[in-house]
């Protein structure tokens, strides 16, 4: 039953003109307890209590039923302009804003400034623990913060965004023109990327917000370009995606896909590990500030207009791998007698099944590299889905019989 509902909402999904829009549930000054519809960034609890910095009107929480607000009249609290708020693995929240550093330990806030200058910069590494960014980088233990680590005095630092990748490495961008530094806290290691050993960061004036996807490839927001790095090299994300990506603002990460949030009507994209894919929204050209999945599979994205969410089902179904990716099907529509032509190599053990609107199998052919011959002549006329499986992924595309 469960194979017939996926395949009934692909065909929903695949046989209208847009499949790629997606429908969101927008919250607002006018139906929600945001206190400012400008939302500037967000983080989000284990159980699902979303936590919201909104320009000038402070910290939000929102716990899917009820609305908390935390302001400058709240003790030990940073005040109404947050720059930054962080969930811990514990769940505590952290919320960086002026001078000034708090925890929120789901009771009442405390100050938890280092004094050691204006923090600058937050990021959580892939064990759960806070990094701040101020005149040192220092790590919170849970408790309390780390002795500061010993800023060789080669390296670059002027934080202005940090994140931490799957590797427990801290990467940094830096106010000093064009430059990227990486931080080994298990070896104390050090690595500078800038104008000297990556020449595209010449044609950037600075480099700004940074981030990973869930295969810890590193995105980041030049002045110019979005930048990828891939462990080896550094390159412009729209000729690794093949799609304009520009005004990198926020990465989710859910079921080993990375949804990136543009700003400025870039919008939203998701990737793969193989494939990049570019989603409108509704309304569409979002001024996207920041996303959080939450324990359902729920997106919400912070906007310069409210707050959204996209229901789980909307995403995965418009998340489909499209057959067009990596082959070609044609005649489409066709009197029966269709081609199939694999773009890739050897697909090693592919096979094509063709879904009646029912759900049931109609056709099944094992597929060699290059072309392949679909006879669907016995088949009665109307709209199926051809289901692709390779050792890359599964791809779909709908196909109609006259």
């Amino acid at each position: 039953m469960k194979n017939k509902l996926t395949l009934f909402l692909l065909f929903a999904t695949l046989t209208v003109s847009n499949a790629q829009v997606l429908n969101t549930i927008k919250y607002s000054t006018a139906n929600s307890g945001l206190p400012n519809d400008q939302v500037m960034g967000l983080d989000i609890t284990s159980n699902d209590v979303l936590w919201i910095s909104t320009f000038g009107n402070g910290l939000v929480s929102f716990d899917g039923t009820n609305w908390v607000k935390y302001d400058a009249t709240t003790p030990n609290f940073p005040g109404d302009y947050v720059k930054d708020v962080i969930v811990d693995k514990n769940n505590n929240v952290f919320a960086i804003g002026g001078f000034m550093v708090s925890k929120f330990n789901n009771n009442s806030w405390s100050d938890i400034s280092t004094n050691n200058g204006i923090p600058k910069a937050f990021t959580k590494d892939a064990n759960g623990n806070i990094w701040l960014g101020d005149n040192d980088l220092q790590k919170y233990n849970g408790t309390s913060w780390d002795t500061p680590v010993t800023i060789p005095s080669n390296v670059k630092y002027e934080p202005i965004k940090m994140v931490g990748d799957t590797n427990n490495n801290i990467w940094i961008t830096n106010g000093s023109g064009p430059s990227v530094t990486k931080y080994n806290p298990s070896l104390s290691t050090w690595v500078i990327y800038d104008t000297s050993n990556v020449s595209l960061f010449k044609q950037q004036s600075t480099i700004s917000t940074i981030k990973t996807t869930h295969d810890n490839k590193i995105v980041a927001q030049g002045s110019w370009n979005t930048l990828y790095f891939d462990g080896t090299k550094w390159g412009k994300l729209d000729s690794l995606a093949g799609l304009v990506l520009m005004e990198l603002n926020d990465v989710a990460i859910r079921n080993n896909v990375s949804w990136l949030g543009m700003g400025n009507g870039f919008g939203l994209a998701s990737y793969n590990g193989l494939s990049w894919k570019k989603y409108s929204t509704n309304p569409s050209n979002l001024l996207l500030s920041g996303m959080r999945f939450d324990s359902k599979g729920n997106l919400w994205i912070g906007a310069g207009d409210g707050l959204y969410k996209i229901n789980s089902t909307n995403l995965a179904i418009n998340n489909i791998n499209e057959l067009t990716e990596v082959a070609l099907l044609y005649p489409n529509p066709s009197k029966g007698v269709m081609n199939l032509k694999l773009l890739a190599g050897n697909p090693g053990n592919a096979v094509a099944n063709i879904f009646s609107a029912n759900g049931s199998i109609a056709y099944t052919l094992e597929l060699n590299s290059g072309d392949n011959t679909l006879d669907l002549t016995h088949l009665s006329e109307g709209v199926y889905i051809l289901n692709m499986i390779t050792s890359r992924g599964s791809y779909f595309q709908k196909i109609i019989l006259h």
